[in-house]
């Protein structure tokens, strides 16, 4: 919960944040319900920003999301071939899948 507490209550810095990460050329994935960082992500990025994907769509039906999760085996197949040789350190703590299969928690 104080996570989320001083999100509310104090700046998140996202555009600190972004000029950092956008100091080296970058693939950028926004994990989320819509894409609505996008804008701010290509600004940051300029050129370059090798490629942008989002997650999902506001208002996509869940058949499509659905179609989307099972064509990720093969995208995950792709990024761990283009990141082979590269170090990646992403912190573990507190990971977890949720795996939802009705219409609404797609939306």
């Amino acid at each position: 919960p104080g996570h989320w507490e001083a999100w509310l209550r104090e700046p998140v810095r996202f555009d600190e944040a972004l000029a950092e990460a956008a100091a080296e050329p970058a693939a950028v994935i926004e994990m989320g319900a819509h894409p609505v960082m996008a804008a701010a992500v290509r600004a940051a990025f300029g050129s370059r920003l090798i490629a942008y994907a989002c997650t999902m769509r506001r208002g996509e039906p869940g058949a499509f999301v659905r179609s989307q999760r099972a064509a990720l085996p093969g995208f995950a197949a792709g990024l761990e071939a283009a990141l082979r040789g590269l170090s990646v350190s992403l912190p573990r703590r507190g990971a977890f899948v949720l795996d939802y299969d009705a219409d609404f928690a797609v939306q």
